[in-house]
């Protein structure tokens, strides 16, 4: 832009063959600045707060709604000694205490 910023825009189109011969391009320009400037201030704060998150002294970790292993701070893992790869990889409640697995269990089947 003239002024130096960035616009982002969406083309769609396509391509009309007329019997004569010519060709003619049909299609819209949507401006979707907008869009991407609130994706990118949500990566930024995402980042953020992985890093607050990374530097607490509290273990966390986040699960999704399937309890797949989506996240877990730094100070998680170097408490157990793995990476995140293989925290990844771990199946549920490995991280639980033999004297707790028995309520986990019971817990789990209520889920």
């Amino acid at each position: 832009m003239p002024h130096g910023g960035t616009k982002h825009i969406h083309v769609h189109s396509h391509a009309l063959h007329h019997s004569s011969g010519d060709i003619e391009f049909v299609g819209a320009v949507s401006d979707i600045t907008g869009r991407k400037e609130a994706e990118q201030r949500l990566k930024q704060q995402e980042m953020e707060v992985r890093q607050m998150l990374d530097f607490s002294l509290q273990l966390v970790a986040v699960f999704g709604p399937n309890r797949e292993r989506l996240y877990v701070n730094r100070i998680a893992l170097d408490y157990m000694g793995i990476s995140l790869d293989e925290w990844r990889q771990r199946s549920l409640g490995a991280e639980v205490h033999p004297d707790d697995s028995e309520r986990l269990q019971m817990r789990n089947a209520l889920w």
